[in-house]
């Protein structure tokens, strides 16, 4: 006596019919059927091509779904296939209930207007009787995408070697990075509004506000951005080291890789070294052949000369 649900042929042979299969099949004939028996609407000066096609291929699919669905494990199919299958037999259903409503509302009645609209089968039109227009542009658009990366490549690896070798050429070619912060209290804004009324390109000018709001009353107030959070202003005074209501009228100036290098005093007019609050340990040869600019300009090349390492263990990494 064998125990139950051995392997025996009759539980080889044993099989249940597949719900979902079965409702997609029904789904898949119900468009087929549509696509063939209802009239097209005329929509311009010819009926709709390939319209016969189409739905012989919707019955197909749904013959073979019922097929599946009934044949169970039987069904000719690679293995793992009948299980994805089963998966996705959901998507089958809704497939086929979104072709139907297409198919409705521009080839039978036209509810949806030509050509915004078209139907299931203009599609299959376009890929059977204009292949060749469409694999010329495929191949334009590939050739345009290839020159386009290649003219990028090439440019991005002059700049990038030219930002290597020469500093001066890193100074002007990738400014955008840098970023100086500019924290002006409202009660203070026109003793301070002179450090935005220009757009220096060498870096972006982020202001702060003490509650996150865009300054009003003083149009040549210039800056790239500012702060939309209440919340920045305590947040930049915890990262300049100093209380909150001390932070007006200061200016901090973080570097490309977002690192916080220099930090000048209210009232400030001219930057120096001094005001670099990370260095790297060697100014004198980092700042060598900087004499004659201006102080901005040397503690910007500084900054850059400099760049923040990570050190562990005694080497940079």
């Amino acid at each position: 006596m064998l125990a139950r649900g051995a392997n025996t042929p009759e539980s080889r042979t044993a099989w249940r019919p597949w719900p979902t299969g079965i409702a997609a099949a029904i789904a898949w004939t119900a468009f087929g059927a549509i696509t063939w028996r209802w009239p097209n609407k005329v929509a311009g000066v010819s009926d709709w091509a390939y319209t016969g096609e189409l739905s012989i291929a919707a019955l197909a699919a749904a013959a073979l779904l019922a097929l599946i669905a009934f044949a169970g494990p039987r069904a000719p199919l690679p293995r793992g296939a009948l299980a994805k299958l089963h998966a996705a037999g959901p998507w089958r259903i809704a497939l086929a209930l979104v072709l139907s409503a297409w198919e409705i509302l521009t080839a039978k009645t036209a509810t949806l207007p030509t050509p915004f609209f078209a139907p299931p089968q203009a599609l299959i039109e376009v890929y059977v009787d204009d292949w060749p227009r469409l694999g010329d542009s495929a191949l334009n658009s590939l050739r345009l995408l290839g020159l386009g990366v290649a003219y990028g490549g090439v440019a991005g690896l002059l700049i990038g070697v030219s930002i290597g070798w020469s500093r001066r050429i890193g100074y002007w070619v990738h400014p955008v990075l840098r970023v100086r912060i500019v924290p002006t209290p409202h009660r203070r804004i026109r003793q301070h509004h002179n450090r935005c009324r220009q757009l220096d390109p060498r870096f972006q000018t982020l202001l702060l506000t003490r509650d996150g709001t865009v300054p009003r009353g003083i149009p040549q107030l210039r800056a790239d951005c500012v702060a939309a959070s209440s919340q920045a202003w305590g947040v930049f005074a915890r990262i300049a080291g100093v209380p909150a209501d001390k932070l007006g009228g200061m200016e901090l100036l973080a570097d490309r890789d977002g690192w916080l290098r220099a930090r000048g005093a209210p009232g400030q007019r001219e930057w120096s070294d001094a005001d670099m609050v990370c260095q790297s340990g060697a100014p004198a040869e980092s700042s060598h052949g900087l004499k004659g600019w201006d102080g901005l300009t040397a503690l910007l090349l500084r900054m850059d000369g400099e760049p923040v390492r990570f050190v562990k263990g005694g080497f940079v990494h």
